[in-house]
C-alpha cells in the first residue's frame, strides 16, 4: 500500500534512533537541519 511505503520514508528520512525522536532535515540528506529540541519534535 502507497500509506505504508510513505510512513516507511518518513522515518528512514527523519527518524534519529540514537535520539529516538524526528528532526528536520538538510533537503536531499539525512543530516539534521537543526539539532535543536523544541515542542514540535513531540508532535
Amino acid at each position: 500500500m502507497r500509506s505504508i511505503r510513505v510512513a516507511q520514508l518518513i522515518v528512514e528520512s527523519f527518524y534519529f534512533p540514537d535520539a529516538a525522536m524526528f528532526y528536520d532535515v538538510r533537503e536531499g540528506t539525512h543530516a539534521k537541519f537543526s539539532g535543536v529540541k523544541n515542542p514540535n519534535l513531540f508532535l
